[in-house]
């Protein structure tokens, strides 16, 4: 019987123009984030590249990669000015670098032949390097290697696949952008799912027990079974939504040629400083685990909720608490973007209700270690399975009982 209940929840959400259009205004949200700042970010204006004489091999074959690139591009129109990415401006030394990326004389500034300046990163920063002085990076890099003796195929892949040049921050300890993004893309996803798919499951309770058509369905099948079969349906309804939204964004990306760092300097989107390469499987299939235990704890709370009044109107604000303690936990994993390793990130990877927005986003920065994640899902799977005893109870007490709002304990007594 409870695949009967999971499959009627799953059809009717996934035909319902609800769902169709919370996919497609979620698609355009996170598509526009993606695709503004990079129409916004090509204005044809080339990249002021500083370096000092450390850094002076790598600009001279930068330049010579970027006027060769420019001169492909005039292939089908010879008499167009070349599109150079880049332009070079000469610095003395170190201090000379920081004080011109500070003051905004240029974008970014090469120190040496692996160490990139910029003003600062994290979310929406403009930190990325050129793509032909990332690529310059590693042609002087080969160059050395060649030049010695006993070069192996070993050392010559390691060098034509790794990333050579290490970008400093100006301002305090350097994140990976691409990581941050992710983290936070993945954060509001979770937000907005939450709050999204409670409010589904809330008032569908709500509505089913206000019409009487519960009474029919639970004559033929148990309050609680049908309280997991719906739990489960509009679960999967969630990772469906999930799957869309990563497969067009995946997609966006492949599109606009985002596919390695590389490409940043010359696909005019890399505003955001992301690429496939960038988003780590391991930091989607955490987000996905997170996200069933994030809905699986909040969903069957927001169903014992809904069992407990009988009209739409009292639902809303019966939905407060549980509202409250999902901004809440947004709030607290915000706070993690800035400190994943600090206190209160700490502290929420530990709480069932903030943790699965806290996880996903320590391991998307790399501050969490393993244990601490086994750990966390103990004590969130633990906490589920006490709320499961709860909900239930309170749903199997509440659910036939029509009128007023049904009070906790009643519910629980299954007073009729």
């Amino acid at each position: 019987m409870i695949g009967v209940v999971i499959g009627r929840e799953y059809r009717e959400r996934v035909r319902s123009k609800a769902f169709i259009l919370a996919t497609v205004f979620t698609v355009l949200i996170f598509g526009s984030i993606l695709v503004i700042p990079s129409i916004l970010a090509d204005d044809d204006e080339p990249t002021l590249v500083g370096y000092t004489s450390e850094a002076g091999h790598v600009m001279d074959v930068a330049q010579a990669l970027d006027e060769v690139q420019a001169a492909e591009g005039l292939e089908d129109d010879p008499d167009a000015m070349p599109e150079l990415t880049i332009e070079a401006v000469v610095l003395t030394d170190r201090a000379d670098a920081e004080q011109a990326v500070a003051s905004g004389e240029v974008d970014l500034a090469m120190v040496d032949a692996s160490t990139a300046l910029v003003p600062r990163e994290g979310i929406f920063a403009s930190s990325g390097v050129p793509g032909v002085v990332r690529q310059a990076a590693r042609v002087v890099a080969l160059e050395e290697v060649v030049a010695d003796t006993g070069i192996t195929n070993d050392e010559l892949t390691e060098i034509l696949g790794a990333g050579l040049i290490e970008v400093e921050s100006l301002e305090g300890e350097a994140v990976d952008e691409s990581r941050t993004i992710i983290a936070y893309a993945g954060m509001m996803l979770t937000y907005v799912a939450l709050l999204m798919y409670g409010t589904w499951m809330l008032l569908g309770v709500t509505e089913e027990k206000s019409s009487r058509v519960v009474e029919i369905v639970v004559a033929t099948i148990r309050p609680a079974t049908l309280l997991t079969g719906k739990v489960i349906g509009i679960g999967l309804v969630a990772l469906t939504q999930l799957v869309l939204i990563f497969v067009f964004m995946g997609g966006l990306l492949y599109a606009m040629g985002l596919r390695t760092p590389d490409d940043l300097g010359g696909a005019g989107g890399g505003a955001l400083g992301v690429t496939i390469d960038d988003i780590s499987i391991g930091s989607v299939l955490m987000l996905v685990l997170w996200f069933v235990v994030g809905f699986s704890i909040y969903n069957v709370l927001f169903a014992a909720v809904g069992s407990l009044v009988s009209r739409v109107e009292d639902a809303q604000n019966a939905n407060i608490p549980l509202s409250l303690s999902v901004v809440g936990s947004l709030v607290l994993s915000i706070s993690t973007l800035g400190n994943p390793s600090g206190t209160v990130a700490i502290i929420g990877t530990y709480i069932p209700f903030s943790a699965p927005f806290v996880v996903p986003v320590r391991y998307a920065l790399g501050s969490i270690a393993g244990w601490e994640i086994l750990l966390s899902l103990g004590i969130s799977l633990v906490t589920f399975y006490l709320l499961t005893r709860l909900a239930g109870r309170i749903y199997e007490g509440a659910i036939l009982r029509a009128g007023g709002r049904v009070k906790i304990r009643e519910a629980w007594r299954g007073d009729r």
